[in-house]
Protein backbone atom coordinates (compact mmCIF):
# COMPACT_ATOMS: atom_id res chain seq x y z
CA UNK A 1 0.00 0.00 0.00
CA UNK A 2 1.26 3.49 -0.81
CA UNK A 3 2.58 5.72 1.94
CA UNK A 4 0.26 8.71 2.29
CA UNK A 5 3.35 10.95 2.44
CA UNK A 6 4.41 9.97 -1.09
CA UNK A 7 4.06 12.70 -3.73
CA UNK A 8 1.31 12.38 -6.33
CA UNK A 9 3.88 11.58 -9.03
CA UNK A 10 4.69 8.33 -7.23
CA UNK A 11 3.57 5.31 -9.33
CA UNK A 12 1.87 3.81 -6.29
CA UNK A 13 -0.29 6.89 -5.67
CA UNK A 14 -1.00 8.17 -9.19
CA UNK A 15 -3.61 5.60 -10.27
CA UNK A 16 -5.75 6.36 -7.22
CA UNK A 17 -5.43 10.12 -7.77
CA UNK A 18 -6.18 9.74 -11.47
CA UNK A 19 -9.32 7.75 -10.73
CA UNK A 20 -10.45 10.40 -8.25
CA UNK A 21 -9.78 13.23 -10.75
CA UNK A 22 -11.62 11.36 -13.50
CA UNK A 23 -14.71 10.91 -11.30
CA UNK A 24 -14.67 14.61 -10.41
CA UNK A 25 -14.23 15.59 -14.08
CA UNK A 26 -17.04 13.30 -15.19
CA UNK A 27 -19.36 14.80 -12.57
CA UNK A 28 -18.51 18.33 -13.72
CA UNK A 29 -19.26 17.51 -17.34
CA UNK A 30 -22.54 15.77 -16.66
CA UNK A 31 -24.37 18.51 -14.73
CA UNK A 32 -24.00 22.19 -13.99
CA UNK A 33 -22.77 22.99 -10.50
CA UNK A 34 -24.76 25.21 -8.14
CA UNK A 35 -24.05 28.91 -8.61
CA UNK A 36 -21.65 30.59 -6.20
CA UNK A 37 -22.65 34.05 -5.02
CA UNK A 38 -21.51 36.66 -7.52
CA UNK A 39 -20.12 34.16 -10.04
CA UNK A 40 -21.72 33.86 -13.46
CA UNK A 41 -21.67 30.25 -14.64
CA UNK A 42 -21.28 29.14 -18.22
CA UNK A 43 -22.13 25.76 -19.71
CA UNK A 44 -21.05 24.64 -23.18
CA UNK A 45 -23.51 22.63 -25.24
CA UNK A 46 -22.28 21.00 -28.44
CA UNK A 47 -23.69 18.87 -31.22
CA UNK A 48 -21.73 17.14 -33.97
CA UNK A 49 -23.51 17.30 -37.32
CA UNK A 50 -22.33 15.12 -40.23
CA UNK A 51 -22.37 18.02 -42.68
CA UNK A 52 -19.75 20.56 -43.70
CA UNK A 53 -19.25 23.59 -41.45
CA UNK A 54 -20.11 25.81 -44.44
CA UNK A 55 -23.46 24.08 -44.91
CA UNK A 56 -24.35 24.27 -41.20
CA UNK A 57 -23.21 27.89 -40.92
CA UNK A 58 -25.15 28.92 -44.04
CA UNK A 59 -28.38 27.52 -42.61
CA UNK A 60 -27.87 28.68 -39.01
CA UNK A 61 -26.77 32.19 -40.00
CA UNK A 62 -29.91 32.82 -42.07
CA UNK A 63 -32.03 34.68 -39.50
CA UNK A 64 -35.18 33.69 -41.36
CA UNK A 65 -34.48 30.11 -40.25
CA UNK A 66 -34.31 30.93 -36.51
CA UNK A 67 -37.96 30.09 -35.76
CA UNK A 68 -37.41 26.71 -37.45
CA UNK A 69 -34.53 25.51 -35.31
CA UNK A 70 -33.94 27.98 -32.44
CA UNK A 71 -37.19 27.77 -30.45
CA UNK A 72 -35.24 28.76 -27.33
CA UNK A 73 -34.71 32.15 -28.96
CA UNK A 74 -37.35 32.82 -31.60
CA UNK A 75 -40.84 31.35 -31.40
CA UNK A 76 -42.44 33.29 -34.26
CA UNK A 77 -41.73 35.72 -37.05
CA UNK A 78 -38.81 38.09 -36.76
CA UNK A 79 -38.99 41.87 -37.17
CA UNK A 80 -35.91 43.83 -38.22
CA UNK A 81 -35.00 47.11 -36.55
CA UNK A 82 -31.77 48.25 -38.22
CA UNK A 83 -29.11 45.67 -37.35
CA UNK A 84 -31.28 44.25 -34.55
CA UNK A 85 -33.91 41.54 -34.68
CA UNK A 86 -37.01 41.82 -32.52
CA UNK A 87 -38.27 38.35 -31.65
CA UNK A 88 -40.86 36.75 -29.43
CA UNK A 89 -39.06 34.24 -27.25
CA UNK A 90 -39.86 32.06 -24.24
CA UNK A 91 -38.47 35.00 -22.19
CA UNK A 92 -40.84 37.53 -23.79
CA UNK A 93 -39.95 40.02 -26.51
CA UNK A 94 -36.17 40.33 -26.88
CA UNK A 95 -33.79 42.24 -29.11
CA UNK A 96 -31.06 40.18 -30.83
CA UNK A 97 -27.95 41.37 -32.64
CA UNK A 98 -25.69 38.87 -34.43
CA UNK A 99 -22.10 39.47 -35.44
CA UNK A 100 -21.62 40.12 -39.15
CA UNK A 101 -21.51 37.13 -41.50
CA UNK A 102 -17.99 35.73 -41.55
CA UNK A 103 -15.88 32.87 -42.85
CA UNK A 104 -14.94 31.70 -39.35
CA UNK A 105 -18.26 30.10 -38.36
CA UNK A 106 -18.88 32.65 -35.59
CA UNK A 107 -22.56 33.28 -34.80
CA UNK A 108 -22.14 35.17 -31.54
CA UNK A 109 -25.13 37.27 -30.64
CA UNK A 110 -26.26 39.65 -27.94
CA UNK A 111 -29.75 39.19 -26.54
CA UNK A 112 -31.30 42.14 -24.72
CA UNK A 113 -33.71 40.65 -22.19
CA UNK A 114 -37.03 42.28 -21.26
CA UNK A 115 -35.26 43.59 -18.12
CA UNK A 116 -32.74 45.45 -20.28
CA UNK A 117 -29.87 43.12 -19.38
CA UNK A 118 -27.71 42.16 -22.36
CA UNK A 119 -26.51 38.56 -22.54
CA UNK A 120 -23.70 37.75 -24.98
CA UNK A 121 -24.13 34.24 -26.40
CA UNK A 122 -21.05 32.71 -28.00
CA UNK A 123 -22.07 30.34 -30.82
CA UNK A 124 -19.61 28.63 -33.14
CA UNK A 125 -19.70 26.24 -36.06
CA UNK A 126 -16.32 24.54 -36.34
CA UNK A 127 -14.84 21.73 -38.42
CA UNK A 128 -15.04 18.27 -36.87
CA UNK A 129 -13.67 14.96 -38.19
CA UNK A 130 -17.28 13.83 -38.74
CA UNK A 131 -18.42 17.09 -40.38
CA UNK A 132 -19.01 20.04 -38.09
CA UNK A 133 -19.56 20.78 -34.44
CA UNK A 134 -21.89 23.50 -33.19
CA UNK A 135 -20.94 24.89 -29.78
CA UNK A 136 -23.22 27.20 -27.81
CA UNK A 137 -22.28 28.73 -24.47
CA UNK A 138 -25.22 29.13 -22.08
CA UNK A 139 -24.68 31.75 -19.39
CA UNK A 140 -26.52 32.01 -16.10
CA UNK A 141 -27.62 35.63 -15.96
CA UNK A 142 -30.83 36.50 -14.11
CA UNK A 143 -31.65 32.77 -13.85
CA UNK A 144 -32.17 30.46 -10.91
CA UNK A 145 -30.30 27.15 -11.01
CA UNK A 146 -33.49 25.42 -12.20
CA UNK A 147 -34.01 28.01 -14.97
CA UNK A 148 -30.34 27.63 -15.99
CA UNK A 149 -30.77 23.85 -16.27
CA UNK A 150 -33.97 24.43 -18.30
CA UNK A 151 -32.11 26.79 -20.67
CA UNK A 152 -29.34 24.22 -21.17
CA UNK A 153 -32.00 21.66 -22.12
CA UNK A 154 -33.62 24.13 -24.53
CA UNK A 155 -30.27 24.77 -26.25
CA UNK A 156 -29.66 21.01 -26.52
CA UNK A 157 -33.08 20.66 -28.20
CA UNK A 158 -32.35 23.64 -30.50
CA UNK A 159 -29.06 22.11 -31.67
CA UNK A 160 -30.80 18.77 -32.25
CA UNK A 161 -33.41 20.57 -34.42
CA UNK A 162 -30.60 22.35 -36.28
CA UNK A 163 -29.02 18.99 -37.09
CA UNK A 164 -32.37 17.63 -38.26
CA UNK A 165 -33.13 20.50 -40.64
CA UNK A 166 -29.59 20.63 -42.01
CA UNK A 167 -29.59 16.88 -42.71
CA UNK A 168 -33.23 16.38 -43.81
CA UNK A 169 -34.08 18.19 -47.06
CA UNK A 170 -37.81 17.63 -46.50
CA UNK A 171 -37.63 19.58 -43.23
CA UNK A 172 -35.87 22.47 -44.94
CA UNK A 173 -38.27 22.54 -47.88
CA UNK A 174 -41.31 22.51 -45.61
CA UNK A 175 -39.83 25.28 -43.48
CA UNK A 176 -40.20 23.43 -40.23
CA UNK A 177 -38.33 20.90 -38.16
CA UNK A 178 -39.97 17.77 -36.84
CA UNK A 179 -40.55 17.78 -33.10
Amino acid sequence: MADSRQPLHSPDVWPQAARRDFRVSAALVSAPLPCQAGVMRSHHVSRVIPASPERVYAYASDVGNLPVWAAGLATSNITRDGDDLIVESPMGQVRVRFVEQNALGVLDHDVTLPSGTVVTNPLRVIAHPDGSEVIFTVRQIELTDDEFARDIGMVEADLERLATVVLDPASRENGHAPN
